[in-house]
């Protein structure tokens, strides 16, 4: 992470009028530092004869992100998609990026005023919106090849991840690329089930052909890829220390 300072001339700039108390404004630019990420932190400086430090600001990557917003009933769910996330991309597998996202108290309340899903305030999972997405239906199986339904199978057999049926796919499908997208993986985990897994999976078929050296190349990848303990506690440290994991 980088730290910015940004400098404004207040004879072109209202800063009082922009910079109000709690307020959170969102600014664009058309030249930015090729260093610059998201996330970086922004100092906002008042030039000229007061020269002075006025507002805070954080960089962003200008995507939409759907999110699964904190609960205080356990956040094991969003450690489950965040550490899944990363190892299926390490993969190769087609999961959309991903970032933390931060819902503030006043953002939460604002929602809550007008919507019957509730949220709390906290950080969340965000899943960069997929243009053009719709839910990915059994009719567009054939579409997919064979190679990618094969390994999207084992992965959620490594992961233990048996929610990925006909009735709810937990798969998106660009209209305008016509690729496949992997999401949701929050019910990842189950060590048993096995039956349950390989009678409901969407591309449970794709099991029946001859693969077996395909499995053992996904059984080499997977071992490269297998997250160490200390790959593990890097992961989990990049998750919110005040917020609780249940013990699952």
């Amino acid at each position: 992470m980088n730290y910015w300072v940004i400098k404004g001339n207040p004879n072109w700039y209202e800063w009082d009028e922009d910079l109000e108390p709690g307020y959170v404004e969102t600014w664009g630019a058309r030249a930015l530092p090729a260093e610059l990420a998201p996330n970086d932190r922004l100092f906002l400086w008042e030039s000229g004869g007061r020269s002075r430090i006025i507002g805070l600001g954080q960089v962003s990557d200008g995507a939409h992100y759907i999110m699964k917003p904190f609960s205080s009933g356990g956040s094991w769910p969003l450690v489950l998609e965040w550490v899944c996330a990363r190892l299926g991309r390490s993969l190769g597998l087609p999961i959309p990026n991903y970032r933390q996202v931060y819902v503030s108290e006043a953002l939460a309340e604002e929602w809550n005023a007008v919507h019957d899903r509730k949220i709390e305030p906290g950080l969340g999972f965000g899943s960069q919106q997929v243009a053009s997405a719709l839910e990915f239906e059994v009719s567009l199986t054939d579409t997919i090849s064979e190679d990618l339904r094969l390994r999207v199978l084992a992965f959620d057999w490594w992961i233990r991840n048996r929610d990925r049926g006909e009735k709810n796919p937990n798969l998106l499908w660009s209209a305008e690329t016509h690729q496949l997208h992997v999401i949701d993986h929050d019910q990842a985990g189950h060590p048993n089930g096995a039956g349950i897994f390989w009678g409901t999976h969407l591309f449970k078929a794709a099991a029946r052909s001859n693969c077996n050296g395909s499995r053992r190349s996904w059984q080499r990848n997977f071992w490269q890829h297998r997250p160490s303990c200390s790959r593990l506690r890097f992961w989990t440290s990049c998750l919110p220390n005040g917020q609780p994991i249940a013990k699952e």
